[in-house]
């Protein structure tokens, strides 16, 4: 009898569904509405399956629940604008203005006084981040900060960018840029342009 109890009690067990939640910092620091509104997407996903979420946006909520945490930034609105006409000015090929764009607003969320002032709370412990990426690994800093996993939320196509993320950069032979208007089979005209964006973007990448 007892044998039988145990197993109907280790049935009813494995049947349940346990929900654990995890404290998640969630970052889609960009300074435009369309990046906002993706990223609330994913907050508010995590925030119905009861995990605790930070979450580092320009664009603030009006009613936060009790298990989410805003770092403000939405003072980089007012600035975004002057340094993208900066970036813009000095930048005219289109490959380096999106890297460089990318690292700049990326230097002003890391450097942003909330920010800071947020990363200097004592005892603070996180199980795992959802950054945005978006032409630049600015933002894995603060796994290495918070010594935890890392999960990076690509919105645009997956191309060779967000690949060599998880594995070697892929053959221009068949793998097109995402601002390129080449689609495979490539000519060998093409391919070389392909490869030639490739080198050129890690490249800006390594020395910005």
């Amino acid at each position: 009898m007892t044998a039988t109890y145990n197993t109907l009690l280790l049935i009813l067990c494995s049947l349940t569904d346990v929900c654990i939640g995890y404290d998640i910092l969630v970052i889609f620091p960009e300074p435009t509405k369309s990046h906002g509104i993706l990223g609330d997407g994913y907050v508010r996903l995590l925030l119905e399956a009861n995990h605790k979420v930070t979450y580092i946006t320009p664009f603030p909520w009006k009613e936060t629940p009790s298990n989410l945490t805003v770092v403000d930034i939405s003072s980089n609105l007012a600035i975004s604008g002057e340094y993208m006409a900066n970036v813009t000015a000095e930048y005219t090929d289109q490959d380096t203005f999106l890297q460089m764009l990318s690292y700049t607003f990326g230097r002003m969320v890391v450097t942003h006084p909330a920010v800071q002032s947020f990363l200097r709370i004592p005892g603070q412990k996180f199980d795992v981040i959802v950054a945005e990426w978006i032409d630049s690994e600015m933002y894995s800093s603060f796994a290495g900060y918070f010594s935890i996993p890392l999960i990076w939320a690509v919105s645009t196509q997956l191309y060779w960018q967000p690949i060599r993320l998880m594995d070697e950069v892929p053959n221009p032979s068949y793998s097109v840029d995402v601002n390129s208007g080449h689609i495979p089979p490539l000519k060998f005209v093409w391919r070389l342009q392909e490869l030639k964006t490739q080198v050129k973007k890690q490249w800006v990448l390594r020395c910005s």
